[in-house]
This record gives structure tokens, sequence and C-alpha cells, in this order.
């Protein structure tokens, strides 16, 4: 079910919690199914974690930074929009967003893949950024909780 799930989602990726709620649900019935265990009174986060499942939110955001990742390196046929510009101080400074946040009228766009994605690979210092996709992999799994909260609080900010 996971793949019909995560299908295009580095490009489709929701951002009303009320859509996430209902993907996660998706993953929150396989672990009754898994347990057999449909009682109203079982807490299902206890059997997602004993599972070892992360959470599909998650699972797509890092789907999202690795396909931008990949874009950013030329290692896929897509290149970056025109819209989209380098910030010049990053050459200088190892720990400066590489790229400027675009700025959107419209939250149709605003949560799109590059808005989102460039907002995850912003909080990657850029001294962290290797050559190797899964070195990068390694990196962004090892401070994944860092990047996470950085983007919570930015969303909770963008949410009011």
């Amino acid at each position: 079910m996971r793949p019909k799930l995560e299908y295009a989602s580095s490009a489709w990726n929701p951002h009303t919690q009320c859509k996430i709620d209902k993907i996660e649900m998706v993953q929150r019935l396989a672990a009754r199914f898994v347990y057999n265990d449909y009682s109203r009174y079982s807490h299902v986060s206890p059997m997602i974690k004993a599972l070892g499942w992360d959470s599909l939110e998650y699972r797509r955001l890092n789907n999202q930074v690795f396909m931008f990742y990949r874009i950013y390196k030329g290692l896929v046929g897509i290149s970056l929009p025109p819209e989209i510009s380098r910030n010049t101080r990053a050459s200088r400074s190892p720990n400066c967003a590489p790229f400027h946040q675009l700025t959107t009228l419209n939250d149709t766009y605003k949560y799109s893949f590059y808005p989102r994605a460039m907002r995850t690979w912003n909080s990657v210092p850029l001294s962290l950024i290797p050559d190797s996709l899964d070195e990068f992999k390694a990196i962004i799994s090892s401070m994944w909780d860092t990047i996470l909260y950085f983007i919570i609080q930015l969303h909770s900010v963008e949410y009011k």
C-alpha cells in the first residue's frame, strides 16, 4: 500500500493538516491490521513505533529534499526553473542558504514542490552538502530532527 501512497510524493505533498491526517490514517489502519488490534481502547502510536515505521509526512519531506538534491546536482533531466535564484552571499558563507526563498501570493504555489523543498534545503548548512546522494541521505537522516523542528516552526508561522 505504501508505494501507492508515496507515488509522486515529492511533487504532491499536502500542506493542510486535514489532508495530512487523512493520509496518516491509512498507515494507522495498517498498523492495526498488522497487530490485529481494532479495539478503540488501544493506541496506534506505540504500534507504529514498535513496527519502526516513519510517519508518511516525514517520508514525503525526505523524498522532496532528495529530489531537489537530484535536480540541484543534475542527476535527473529536470532543471531548476528560472525564477529560482541563488543567494550570492552563499558563496561567501558556508552556512548561508544557497537559494533565495520564493515569495508567492497564493497558497497553490507557496506549498508546491520548489518553495517547500527549498525551505528544507536551505535548513541544511551548505558545508554539509556532499557530491554523493547516499552521503546526502545519511547526513539528512542524522540531522533530520533538527531540520524537522525548523520546518515545523516555519510552517506553524505560515499556518497562522
